[in-house]
């Protein structure tokens, strides 16, 4: 009787210990965090080492992902796939920098956010994504002998069509004043702004003059240049950023 007594409990303990481990494999299966996929891409996850320059690509607008083979669910990277060179070559054009420079000249009196300079850039990438533009603008003035009409005052700022003044006001060092000895002045900003990418954009170095009534000529250059994977920070051009596996050559 005590030895059936023992083979029922065993048997019982037996049934336990079952029941005990599939409740803790159970545990182990909830607690397993499952790698969500990417906001971009869902065959990049964010576990990918990848990840973060891939977000990058499709954030400059350089790629939009294309149809794997076999397909997934939409939208998709296929970062596994071989690029061919008709490929690289689309990668290379929408990314590698952009540039433009004008300028111009302009004999100024008294007038309000005219324009001097202008330049017109086409902006790399595909429609969806988002391209950085530095700008840099310099002004010249220059007060003739015989111009009673000063001191004047001279400011000047960067403005894009269709968006408005990019860069605060900035000021020559001097005031014109020939009679001071301050006949020729000038000074240069910088700003970093972001853009659609796949567009056309046209910007602006304008001047304006504080009591000025004679005659002041001014001269005015203008540059734009594209930073895909910029960002913005007033005149500072940061890079942010991205994966280690980056610096691998991959």
């Amino acid at each position: 009787m005590r030895r059936s007594s023992r083979t029922g409990s065993s048997k019982r303990w037996s049934g336990r210990r079952k029941v005990i481990v599939a409740l803790f494999v159970g545990a182990l299966v909830v607690a397993v965090p499952v790698a969500l996929a990417s906001h971009d891409f869902t065959d990049v996850p964010d576990s990918s080492a990848f990840h973060g320059d891939i977000s990058a690509v499709k954030g400059a607008g350089i790629t939009s992902g294309k149809t794997c083979v076999p397909p997934g669910t939409p939208p998709t990277y296929c970062p596994t796939e071989v690029v061919n060179r008709q490929s690289m070559a689309a990668f290379i054009h929408r990314g590698f920098g952009r540039a433009g420079v004008g300028n111009g000249t302009l004999e100024q009196s008294n007038a309000t956010d005219t324009d001097v300079a202008t330049v017109t850039i086409s902006v790399g990438g595909v429609a969806g994504g988002t391209q950085f533009v530095v700008v840099t603008g310099t002004l010249t003035g220059e007060i003739e002998p015989d111009d009673s009409g000063c001191p004047c005052e001279t400011a000047f700022r960067l403005v894009r069509d269709g968006g408005g003044a990019i860069s605060n006001y900035a000021f020559f060092t001097n005031t014109l004043n020939f009679a001071s000895g301050y006949n020729t002045a000038g000074a240069s900003t910088t700003t970093v702004v972001a853009v659609p990418s796949a567009t056309t954009q046209t910007f602006r170095l304008q001047s304006e003059m504080d009591g000025g009534v004679g005659s002041v000529y001014l001269r005015g250059d203008i540059s734009a240049i594209t930073a895909a994977f910029g960002s913005t920070g007033g005149s500072t051009l940061a890079v942010p950023s991205v994966s280690k596996a980056s610096s691998s050559p991959r």
